[in-house]
């Protein structure tokens, strides 16, 4: 009975873990999406910009900003399972604590996959629109 218990406790940490690494991967997403626009702002100077250089900046920032909040919204998703699953963690339910937080029908993903994949997406679009600004900045001869 003893090491059964030890087996389950071993199984629960596990799955902890790896859904902490999921969360930690997700608050550095988090971060750059506020931090950069944030810190550019600090150092590019904007006035004497040409239009479409500040126009790019601009849409990276609000690109930027929305894919942060998405994933804000992911991250109270799981906050929210974690806590869910604070039942079978005390009754050492290995399998009642990988359903709820990655189960196929109640899990994470199963509920919040449209969150993490929109903000991947418009993360991505972002970083473009960014380095699009940063080409317009160093070479402006491009656009005339």
């Amino acid at each position: 009975m003893r090491d059964m218990e030890q087996q389950n406790a071993e199984k629960i940490k596990l799955l902890l873990d790896i859904y902490s690494q999921d969360s930690k991967q997700v608050m550095v997403f988090v971060s750059i999406c506020f931090a950069l626009p944030a810190f550019t702002l600090s150092q590019v100077k904007l006035e004497g910009l040409p239009t479409s250089s500040r126009a790019v900046l601009l849409i990276s920032f609000f690109l930027f900003i929305v894919a942060g909040l998405i994933f804000f919204c992911y991250t109270q998703y799981q906050n929210r399972k974690r806590l869910e699953g604070i039942q079978s963690i005390l009754a050492l339910n290995p399998d009642g604590l990988r359903e709820i937080l990655m189960g196929p029908r109640q899990g994470l993903w199963a509920i919040a996959w449209p969150l993490y994949r929109s903000a991947t997406l418009i993360l991505i679009l972002a970083a473009s629109a960014y380095a699009m600004f940063f080409i317009l900045y160093f070479f402006p001869g491009i656009v005339s």
